[in-house]
């Protein structure tokens, strides 16, 4: 928003993929399109780079002893593909399963993969298909912190 030369609102808005899409292909958008002064596309993370998230999350979170296992942990970047807001509800589940107990034991992909198709079924996730994430999620998870 703008008021001569000095801009008076500044919009962060930011979305996966799809709504860029969504944005470019809907004409209604067209006005807020030619607002926009930068523009940044962010990456999925590698599975390389999950690992180390998963860690500090769980470290800030008081489970820094749970370990995943090599398979489990190519399950979860399949899983979120790399997605901040799914691989953070795939750590959630992780945090809720854990929480509580005394002896920290290594995470297999069996457990993982229960967890989280009794997250979808079970809706422990916000109303969100791993494989799938809707428009508008990440922010509903944003808005928690």
């Amino acid at each position: 928003m703008q008021q001569g030369n000095k801009r008076l609102l500044n919009i962060l808005l930011c979305g996966e993929p799809a709504l860029e899409h969504r944005l470019l292909s809907n004409t209604e958008f067209k006005a807020l399109l030619l607002q926009v002064t930068h523009r940044f596309l962010l990456e999925p993370m590698s599975a390389d780079a999950l690992s180390p998230f998963l860690a500090s999350y769980l470290e800030k979170a008081g489970l820094s002893g749970l370990t995943i296992e090599p398979a489990a942990m190519s399950y979860f970047h399949k899983s979120c593909k790399g997605y901040p807001g799914p691989a953070l509800a795939i750590c959630q589940l992780l945090v809720n399963a854990k929480l509580g107990q005394t002896e920290f034991l290594t995470v297999n992909k069996d457990e993982l993969v229960r967890l989280i198709k009794a997250s979808v079924t079970g809706q422990a996730l916000p109303a969100v298909n791993i494989e799938t994430v809707t428009n508008g999620w990440l922010w509903d998870q944003l808005e928690q912190y």
